[in-house]
């Protein structure tokens, strides 16, 4: 696989320290990326970069440096993911009436979550947590505990 789509799928991971290491990159070689998040400005970034060798061999350099950082897993960073978890739990939590069927989808909805966080326990952002992180775990627990002892109100 080209160092391009290599670059790009480790791009898409959403871990923020190598992708600010990414915009270091190409910046150091002339090839300015606007906007880290957007797909598009990281693939002409990226595009460009590929073409001029010292930068290829960077990014050759950068993606062995970020599949050994993750242990090679391809998950992506799960502040994300843990976010928009709290955010759809809560919102059917809040849901009057809570039937059975929308309890039932929050706890499998809590598996799914508790399964990618079992996957990624050695990913930097698990292993060694920022404050953002150790706060979304901790409103995580939270709202899967209230998830876990709720009763329907209606069946």
């Amino acid at each position: 696989m080209d160092v391009f789509l290599r670059a790009s799928w480790w791009w898409s991971r959403r871990d923020e320290l190598a992708n600010r290491q990414l915009v270091d990159i190409f910046a150091r070689h002339g090839h300015p990326c606007a906007d880290i998040t957007s797909p598009a400005a990281v693939d002409a970034s990226l595009q460009t970069a590929v073409e001029n060798e010292a930068a290829r061999g960077e990014l050759a350099d950068w993606i062995d440096m970020i599949s050994t950082r993750r242990s090679g897993s391809g998950i992506q960073n799960p502040g994300h993911s843990l976010g928009e978890n709290i955010d759809y739990l809560t919102r059917r939590l809040d849901e009057k009436p809570v039937t059975a069927t929308a309890l039932r989808q929050c706890r499998q909805q809590i598996g799914f979550t508790d399964e990618l966080l079992r996957e990624g326990c050695d990913l930097p952002e698990l292993a060694h947590p920022d404050e953002a992180m150790t706060d979304l775990l901790s409103r995580s627990r939270i709202v899967r505990a209230q998830v876990l002892a709720a009763e329907p109100t209606e069946p």
